[in-house]
């Protein structure tokens, strides 16, 4: 709903793990005129890595990935988009402690070097 009433962001591209989730994901999109539309890239990592994640993040026209998974399972994805050259938002906490957010706080902000 955020990216849908938002007009400076259009959705071109959805990703989930599980095949399931992915298609429910898109067919909510099509609930809102801003996000309805046919070329709509739909990613998941069930369907191999030509079809996952690694897909998505390769796009030329993917600016910022919106992060909306288990808390567990965000600290590495949030590092593959941001070594991707993404932006991210995450609607959750990034980690449940403290020392994985630092490190990848730490990693944006001297531009990809290992902590």
């Amino acid at each position: 709903p955020a990216i849908a009433a938002t007009r400076s962001l259009r959705l071109v591209a959805v990703y989930s793990r599980s095949s399931r989730s992915v298609q429910a994901l898109a067919q909510a999109a099509k609930k809102y005129a801003s996000t309805a539309h046919d070329d709509l890239g739909i990613y998941c990592d069930e369907d191999g890595p030509e079809a996952g994640l690694e897909a998505l993040l390769k796009r030329d026209d993917v600016d910022t990935v919106v992060m909306a998974l288990p808390i567990p399972a965000q600290p590495a994805l949030i590092e593959k988009a941001w070594r991707a050259g993404k932006s991210v938002i995450s609607e959750k906490p990034v980690s449940a402690g403290c020392t994985r957010p630092c490190a990848l706080f730490f990693m944006i902000i001297h531009r990809g070097e290992k902590c």
